[in-house]
């Protein structure tokens, strides 16, 4: 494991314990955390998946592809 790579997990599961723990309460909102930490994690530890899905939807790296879906989500 890379030191980037840890660095994101442990930013990434800091992020949603507050998020957890300030602003949420229903079951279906910790649900979609959990869900999106477990993405985010398999994103980080996996790279070359990212960007296999991205050639596939005719994106050229992964970075992008989770570039554009941010922008997309954030909207």
């Amino acid at each position: 494991m890379k030191p980037v790579q840890l660095l994101l997990i442990i930013g990434t599961a800091s992020l949603l314990l507050v998020y957890l723990a300030y602003f949420r309460s229903k079951l279906s909102d910790r649900l979609v955390g959990l869900l999106l930490l477990l993405v985010a994690w398999f994103s980080i530890l996996l790279p070359e998946y990212t960007t296999r899905a991205a050639n596939l939807l005719g994106v050229g790296r992964g970075a992008d592809l989770i570039f554009y879906f941010f922008g997309v989500f954030t909207l």
